[in-house]
Formats: structure tokens, sequence, C-alpha cells
């Protein structure tokens, strides 16, 4: 058994150079798994910025629950990070087709650029000459790497990131993943690996699947995120959530949804008294005229603040040093991309010292929107100490909201305000 892992090791973590295709007819690899066989993978996260190095593991478990009858199979995944010192549990359904294809993912946010099943050839043109495919909005290119006996490997490249991967063709199921970004000013790579399989039984997945339909239900219907809630909503809102968990609970039976349903309790009471601080923190400036402003952005033009006057202003302030800033900019790409043709404005408010570290981590990100340089100055006038932090200003230039830290749900949360104050 262990100079089978040593293979599978070195199969996948070896360059991925060009190989020909067997010249052998061949059937090619597919998704192949077991009702009631769950599978379960460790991943390794490290990210550098610069000097320094964040790092956190991470724990898939796959269980199949069923497979229609076009071979697409019936997922529960169930995903553990383990983050300074921090344990958290989400929970995803996913239907997932033989050649890992992502049909459907409840709720949304089961990454598909980064998660376990990686796109594999469907034709033999394909293995051949490699195929492309759209990943996460982005374009994705795949190609054939290599084969020793049942173990394939393959690439897949996408933007500035790559992932190097095996799949076990006997089995069918992955057994390792290589992911690298590589940028000019963060790193970040990813090491997953096939950790073990256990069974459940008939029993277990009736009430797995009965149990996960109870739980995203509840999360489409009631409010989990409280950073787009208007204040004067957050409390009843959150009344409304807690109570549905808290009947939830008493209708689920499985150990493994209740931990989900136990991690989202504490983390919309998490929001809310981080909302209930947020408000406090910066009472002073909300709901009050805007301090005025004038800086220069990376190609030297002048930006005041007034000339915006008649649109929806969000300011994001972010230090190069700022790893949670980093991750939030591209979901703010994404906001500018949703708002675009409205009256609204998106400006990067950096307060590095460096410009060089500025405009790199611009390039690095692919930026829509302008960054502003010497935003400390800025950021002392509306109460500014840490980051990343977004200002919402209303068309006639009333400070409306001050967000904290960064979340998965930026996108959407800031996207409520906008919204709302547009009318």
């Amino acid at each position: 058994m262990r100079s089978r892992w040593f293979v599978v090791l070195i199969a996948a973590a070896a360059p991925a150079q060009a190989e020909e295709a067997p010249t052998e007819p061949v059937a090619l690899p597919t998704y192949r798994l077991t009702i009631g066989e769950e599978l379960v993978y460790q991943t390794t996260d490290v990210s550098h910025v610069g000097p320094m190095k964040f790092e956190h593991k991470e724990t898939e478990a796959v269980c199949p629950l069923g497979c229609r009858a076009d071979g697409t199979w019936r997922l529960l995944v169930r995903w553990t990070f383990h983050i300074q010192g921090r344990t958290m549990h989400k929970l995803f359904r996913v239907d997932l087709a033989p050649t890992g294809a992502l049909l459907k993912s409840r709720p949304d946010g089961y990454p598909e650029d980064m998660g376990l099943w990686k796109r594999l050839p469907t034709t033999r043109a394909m293995l051949d000459q490699g195929w492309e495919a759209t990943i996460a909005g982005h374009a994705a290119t795949y190609r054939f790497a290599g084969r020793e006996g049942d173990l394939w490997r393959f690439r897949m490249e996408i933007g500035d990131a790559r992932s190097d991967y095996c799949v076990d063709a006997r089995a069918g199921r992955p057994t390792r993943i290589e992911y690298e970004a590589k940028g000019e000013v963060e790193r970040r790579t990813r090491s997953t690996t096939f950790r073990e399989s256990a069974r459940r039984d008939a029993a277990w997945l009736a009430n797995a699947e009965r149990a996960s339909d109870d739980y995203i239900e509840t999360r489409a219907k009631h409010e989990f995120r409280y950073r787009g809630v208007r204040r004067d909503r957050v409390e009843a809102s959150y009344k409304d959530a807690n109570g549905a968990l808290v009947a939830l609970r008493g209708r689920v039976k499985v150990a493994e949804i209740l931990e989900a349903i136990d991690d989202d309790v504490a983390e919309i009471e998490e929001q809310v008294q981080g909302r209930r601080e947020n408000v406090e923190t910066h009472a002073a400036h909300l709901d009050k005229p805007s301090p005025a402003w004038k800086l220069e952005d990376l190609d030297g033009e002048e930006h005041a603040l007034e000339k915006y006057r008649g649109k929806v202003v969000i300011l994001e302030f972010w230090d190069s040093g700022c790893e949670f800033c980093l991750d939030a900019m591209p979901l703010i790409n994404a906001l500018a991309e949703r708002v675009r043709g409205r009256p609204v404005a998106i400006l990067g408010m950096n307060t590095t010292d460096d410009e060089g570290d500025a405009r790199a981590i611009v390039n690095q990100k692919r930026l829509t929107y302008p960054t502003l340089l010497e935003a400390h100055r800025v950021a002392a006038k509306y109460g500014i100490e840490a980051m990343p932090r977004f200002v919402v200003i209303d068309r006639e230039g009333i400070v409306r909201e001050v967000y904290c830290g960064y979340a998965p749900t930026i996108t959407e949360d800031l996207l409520a305000v906008v919204e709302s104050l547009l009318g």
C-alpha cells in the first residue's frame, strides 16, 4: 500500500510536461463513484503576500447520495476549514457530471476553479489536442500530461493559475491536485490529497438527503447575511433567521449537518454583533455629509469627491500587506461589472506608501475601477484605522454605510445597499 501512494505522489507532483496521448484505443477516465462511499480529501492552502505567509487546512468529505439516469452524481459535500485555531463547516449539494462538469450547486459558492472535481476529456481529439471550458466566468484550457497505469495526469490553466491533477481511472476518482496562482505580489498554493473512504448505510443516506434539503431550503428563505441589510432591519431579520435555525436544529438528526447549523448560528450572531459595533464605531460619520477630498490615480488624473455628486460612490480602502484586502478585490471587480452603466462609482483607495506595490497589485488583480494613491490622508477623515473598509456614499454626498473587513458575500452585500440607494 505504501508503494502505491509513492507512485501517486510522484505522478501528480512532477511538472506537467507535454506528453503524447496513448496511440492504442483506450477508455477515457470518468468519475465513477459508489453510492454511500464517502471520500475524504485533505488540503493545505498557503498564501504568500510579500514577506508574510498565511496557511490553513481544509477537509472535504464527498458522499454520493444517488446517480441519475444520465449518469449525473448527486453529491453531499461537507467542507471543514481549520483557520487560526477556529473550525468552520460548510455544506453543499452538488450535481456532478461523470466528466467533471459542475451542473448545479446549492447553495451557490462551491468553487469549480479551485475545487476537487476537474474536467476530463470526453473524446479522443480532446485527449490528443487539449480542450477549453468556461470556469467561474473565465476561459480555462486543459491538456493531457501523462499516464502511468491507471493514473492519468492533466493540467488546467486559468488566468495566472494552474492545477496539475491526477485521476485514478480504475477507482474513478481524483487522487491529488496541485494548484498554484502566482502574481507579482501574491503567490498561493493548494495541495489536495485523497485521505480515506468510509461507508454510509442506507438509513444515513436517506436522513442526510432529507436533512440537507431542509437545511438548504431554510437558508434560501431567510436572511443569513447582515452586511447588506439596512441598519433598521438588522435586528428583526436576525430574530427571524435565528428562530428558523433553532427550529431546523430540532428537526435534524444527522450529526454532520448539525455541525453546519451550529456554525450558521454562531456566524449570524457574529455578523449581527459586528454590524452593531460597526454602527457604533462609525456613528460620527454615518448619515452625515462626507468630508471633501482630492486624490490622484495611478495615471496622474485627479479625482475629487464632489465630481461624483449624483452617483452612489463606493470607496474601497486597502493596503498591499493586507491579505483580506487582496481577497476582496475580485469581488469588488465583480461588483463593478454588475453596476456598469448605472450611476455608481467604485474607487480603490490605496493606503500603501509604495506606488510600485500598488501598481503591481492592480495589474495582478486586473482591477477595472480606478485606484487612487495616498488614500491614508482620506481614511482618517472617515475614522478608518484598519483594512479593508468600504465606505458607501449616496447621490447627495451623505455617508450611508461603512463596512468593516472581508466577507465572501461582499459583492451581494454592497449591491443590496446600492440598489436601496438608487431606489
